[in-house]
């Protein structure tokens, strides 16, 4: 429907649901990188999460470690 297609709230939604997605890709390869030992800093240049988020995956990571 063109309706749909043009009304600005569906093309927020559409937008949010795909960052939130490449958000969650970006999570995963920051466990993954993490729990190969690399640097907090380092995942977080490599993902583009911030690093205080990073560290909250290590500290995540760590808990289930235990």
């Amino acid at each position: 429907m063109r309706i749909l297609e043009d009304n600005p709230a569906v093309k927020w939604l559409e937008d949010r649901f795909e960052n939130q997605g490449r958000s969650q890709r970006e999570i995963e390869i920051a466990r993954n990188l993490l729990q190969r030992g690399r640097d907090i800093q380092e995942v977080a240049e490599d993902t583009g999460l911030d690093v205080s988020r990073v560290a909250e995956l290590q500290t995540e990571l760590q808990a289930h470690a235990v």
